[in-house]
């Protein structure tokens, strides 16, 4: 009922919808935040924390390839910070709140998982998630 009342008074074309905020009023902190993102600094930042995502998940995909073949590791390019692994037993599930799906591998459906490296992860966090995945290895029976 609101969007109805208020597109009559202010439909603004621009932004394709009828805002939900008061007329001519916007979140003030956009155009801070626009600022510190754009600047060189800023850029700077990002891009070490770019390359530093892909290279933990490099280290995370091959140590698991490597230590855990039986969960049939993989990501879907070089340039992706998401690995899958058939799913590990519920405690890890539930500890890294991992999300699962089913798959499909040799032809018939698994129980997969994926962790997304993200840049608050390092190698401390990395060591324990392997370590828990290698303690809960008796979920797996192929």
């Amino acid at each position: 009922h609101f969007n109805e009342q208020y597109s009559k008074v202010h439909n603004p074309e621009y932004i394709g919808h009828v805002p939900g905020t008061i007329t001519c009023s916007r979140d003030a902190v956009k155009p801070a935040e626009f600022y510190f993102f754009s600047t060189p600094v800023a850029v700077a930042k990002q891009a070490r924390d770019a390359n530093m995502i892909l290279q933990h998940t490099d280290y995370l995909l091959d140590q698991m390839k490597t230590h855990l073949p039986k969960l049939h590791p993989f990501r879907s390019s070089t340039l992706s910070n998401i690995i899958y692994f058939k799913k590990p037993g519920i405690q890890v599930v539930k500890k890294y709140s991992l999300a699962t799906m089913k798959l499909k591998l040799h032809n018939a459906k698994h129980d997969f998982a994926h962790v997304v490296i993200m840049p608050h992860v390092n190698k401390n966090i990395l060591f324990e998630f392997l370590t828990d995945i290698e303690k809960d290895l008796r979920f797996i029976t192929d």
